[in-house]
């Protein structure tokens, strides 16, 4: 699991558990908010330090953030 922060869309880290998704990181889904965008970036390549800007915005006006 890939984590960003959500203001800056800073590259936290990632964090590795084999198994189901659902099962391993159910934690933070529980009261998760699904997102959407128009294209996936490449997270290796796009997002190695943090989310590019039309992503970032696109999830801060999904969630109302400024």
């Amino acid at each position: 699991m890939r984590t960003f922060d959500a203001l800056t869309g800073r590259f936290l880290g990632k964090q590795y558990a084999s198994g189901k998704f659902q099962e391993q990181f159910g934690q933070y889904l529980k009261n998760a908010k699904e997102l959407h965008i128009d294209r996936q970036p490449n997270l290796e390549i796009d997002c190695r330090e943090q989310l590019p800007e039309e992503v970032l915005s696109s999830f801060k006006k999904q969630m109302s953030l400024k």
